[in-house]
């Protein structure tokens, strides 16, 4: 497990240089170059694609928690950019629309929807692979700032209902929590609103303290960075070994993305009932 994450770090630095992190940053930037852009080009290449299914399967199976959001919208993305090249390549018409000038000293519409194609992949992306429509739509609404039109809104909203069926048609519906049932007769909602506070504040805490623990690793890494180029290898061997100590500590609830444990958790009968 070690130096599977060593492994993962060589793959990245080697052949697939741009698929580090979760892609949504490099997605941000993408969508703001031009097409032809040699820098857009790089960043929604087949080579990021592959590479970021390959390296994010590797590292799930040595127990990292690398989540999905990120590898899912940056790969719909760019099978979405990569579906309009090759239509501009092969069929005529869409060429001819590409082509068309948008305005005087504007450009054409090919960098005007290939950007948009990056934004509505990722809004497709997400839907997809959560089955949350809605929470497609709302990223990508997000991540357009002022690119928002009616027109693309609608074609989005066609992407993520195509993209949440094609995902049902293809694995099932599937629901996170499945089994928690919250139709009970003795509970009243009213009585157990001192949960929430009680909950929501360490949560909230605990949550910023973990992303002041980012930021400071974060720092960390680029002072290690500064004294070679082997220590990018150092750091995931750390890592790597700190990851399969705590695993083997806790019997292998801290691998992985906490996706099982979750919904075990919620489902669990409290202790001593």
């Amino acid at each position: 497990m070690p130096l599977g994450l060593t492994l993962v770090v060589l793959l990245v630095r080697v052949f697939f240089d741009g698929t580090a992190g979760s892609g949504i940053p490099l997605l941000s930037v993408g969508i703001e170059l031009q097409d032809g852009d040699p820098n857009f080009v790089r960043v929604f290449s087949l080579r990021i694609l592959f590479g970021k299914i390959l390296l994010t399967l590797l590292a799930q199976l040595c127990g990292a928690s690398s989540g999905r959001e990120g590898p899912t919208v940056q790969v719909a993305s760019i099978l979405l950019v990569t579906t309009l090249r090759v239509g501009y390549r092969l069929l005529p018409w869409v060429r001819q629309t590409l082509d068309l000038q948008i305005g005087e000293g504007l450009g054409t519409y090919r960098s005007l929807y290939m950007r948009e194609a990056a934004v509505v992949g990722s809004a497709a992306g997400i839907s997809g692979a959560f089955n949350t429509p809605l929470g497609g739509i709302i990223f990508a609404i997000e991540e357009m700032g002022n690119r928002y039109t009616h027109t693309l809104g609608h074609v989005m909203i066609i992407a993520v209902a195509v993209a949440g069926a094609v995902s049902i048609a293809v694995e099932g519906y599937h629901i996170i929590f499945d089994g928690f049932n919250q139709d009970r007769d003795d509970l009243n909602e009213y009585e157990i609103l001192w949960v929430v506070p009680l909950v929501a504040i360490p949560s909230g805490l605990l949550g910023g303290l973990w992303a002041v623990g980012l930021l400071l690793g974060v720092h960390v890494k680029r002072l290690l960075l500064a004294y070679g180029c082997f220590a990018p290898y150092a750091i995931s061997l750390a890592c790597g070994l700190a990851l399969a100590a705590t695993g083997f500590w806790t019997g292998g609830e801290t691998w992985g993305s906490g996706f099982r444990q979750a919904p075990a958790a919620l489902l669990s009968p409290p202790a001593g009932v």
